[in-house]
């Protein structure tokens, strides 16, 4: 049997985005039938900030990320990911099997690569997802460092089937 899962959401959420993509995925984690023992959510942009602290109630990410405003500007998701690194850190003790997963807008360049964030968060052994909330990657996407080695799963798939393949 699988250990419990401890799940840092790691979220955008810029204007002109696609952000009922990214509720819509919030929104299915308390059906998705897996033993997700607690979680967490990091809102990154211009810079990054925990929104959530580690929590039992898979409800919470979803009423917490419907709050926040959209922002303008250029978010970068490296900031998100370093951020999620330190919650890890800090949360080291209590995690048991601890999985990071990335809701990226893809709506503006990144001026900061994304493998640079992927590789830190390797460093502690921790299983990294991208999903894209968008239908497919923008052509500038491989110029940003968008990890091939990690699993890149695009908006077109429906929330509970891309959790369960996320979490599987």
């Amino acid at each position: 049997m699988k250990p419990d899962t401890d799940l840092i959401i790691v979220a955008d959420k810029p204007k002109g985005g696609r952000l009922e993509d990214a509720l819509e995925v919030l929104k299915t984690l308390p059906t998705v039938g897996f033993k997700v023992s607690s979680i967490a959510l990091i809102l990154y942009h211009e810079w990054s900030l925990p929104l959530l602290d580690p929590t039992p109630d898979l409800s919470a990410p979803a009423r917490v990320y419907e709050k926040v405003q959209p922002l303008p500007g250029r978010p970068e998701p490296v900031l998100g990911l370093r951020e999620a690194y330190y919650t890890l850190l800090d949360y080291q003790s209590e995690f048991v099997n601890p999985r990071v997963l990335l809701l990226w807008s893809a709506v503006a360049r990144p001026r900061i690569k994304l493998d640079l964030g992927f590789n830190l968060l390797e460093t502690l052994g921790v299983k990294v997802s991208l999903v894209v909330m968008r239908p497919s990657l923008p052509g500038w996407a491989r110029y940003v460092g968008v990890p091939e080695r990690h699993y890149t799963y695009r908006s077109t798939t429906s929330p509970l089937k891309l959790l369960h393949k996320i979490l599987a």
